[in-house]
């Protein structure tokens, strides 16, 4: 248990205090999603790596103009939907969570403790606005 906190814990503080740096070459996310989609499908809840290998590859694309559909076409249904309010831009927002990296023995252990990638769309969930990432257990 020990190892895998460490692990977590390592995983975080990079994603957490690395900072985004986008060229102007970045891929867009529908090119990268479309690309990635068979192999994401298959690793469901991030047990398998795929899903690990292609995080920065996701995580740095360029927002461009995706729908929810095609979202949801190309990466399944997520694993988690939040709706949240940001006091910063006095808006209200619609995430999509699909999980990364799972850590423990889930489902067997009724809960999921890893990381994930949230795709980020404007209260209508008519526009695409950012990707987020974080560790997530319950």
């Amino acid at each position: 248990m020990k190892q895998i906190a460490f692990i977590l814990m390592t995983f975080s503080s990079l994603t957490a205090f690395s900072q985004r740096k986008l060229s102007a070459y970045a891929e867009p996310t529908s090119q990268v999603i479309s690309e990635v989609s068979n192999g994401w499908r298959k690793d469901t809840i991030g047990k398998s790596g795929f899903r690990l290998q292609v995080y920065q590859r996701l995580r740095n694309s360029k927002v461009d103009s995706i729908s929810k559909q095609d979202l949801f076409k190309y990466l399944g249904k997520p694993h988690h939907i939040s709706r949240f309010y940001s006091g910063n831009t006095n808006r209200k927002y619609v995430g999509y969570r699909y999980y990364v990296l799972c850590l423990n023995a889930y489902p067997e252990d009724k809960y999921f403790m890893g990381s994930y990638i949230e795709f980020v769309f404007d209260e209508t969930e008519s526009k695409f606005i950012e990707i987020n990432d974080g560790e997530y257990c319950g």
